[in-house]
């Protein structure tokens, strides 16, 4: 999960670079084609798929969780996700308070299991790629909308 928000905002920054080439009258470059929501989350649900089963498992899940937890200490601050998270400090804030449902400021292994069933919405205790890719692409438009983030570089889904 935080592995799918980091990549997405770091290819928000490579869409964002990349339009902003400096061009020469000689060179002439190719316009980037608009990047699919729903493409990438299945690239990172695959790459987040660690034993390769075709679905993401509370223990994959936690595991991703853990490698944000930086001192180890069983909770996830919102300065140790920033830090862990390439969306930048704002964005990367935003989506932290959306997983810290009750805001206390920290994010606890015990809060995974509550976090997980959000992903699996059949509640059959596997995240399927389908679920994976629904799920964060509601997560994104929530917080685009309510931050306000310029979502222009993303096609349809």
């Amino acid at each position: 999960m935080w592995t799918t928000l980091c990549l997405v905002a770091g290819l928000l920054l490579c869409v964002e670079a990349a339009t902003h080439l400096p061009t020469t009258a000689t060179t002439i470059r190719p316009t980037p084609t608009p990047l699919s929501l729903r493409n990438l989350f299945r690239i990172v649900f695959r790459r987040e798929d660690f034993n390769g089963d075709g679905v993401h498992s509370l223990l994959e899940f936690e595991h991703l969780w853990s490698l944000s937890d930086m001192d180890g200490d069983g909770s996830v601050t919102v300065t140790e996700y920033t830090y862990s998270d390439q969306f930048g400090k704002f964005t990367g804030t935003e989506l932290y308070k959306y997983f810290d449902h009750d805001h206390n400021g920290v994010i606890h292994l015990q809060e995974l299991p509550r976090i997980f069933t959000e992903y699996d919405t059949n509640f059959d205790g596997w995240i399927t790629e389908q679920e994976f890719v629904d799920e964060n692409i509601r997560i994104y438009k929530f917080i685009t909308n309510d931050v306000g983030t310029d979502n222009s570089y993303f096609g349809h889904q």
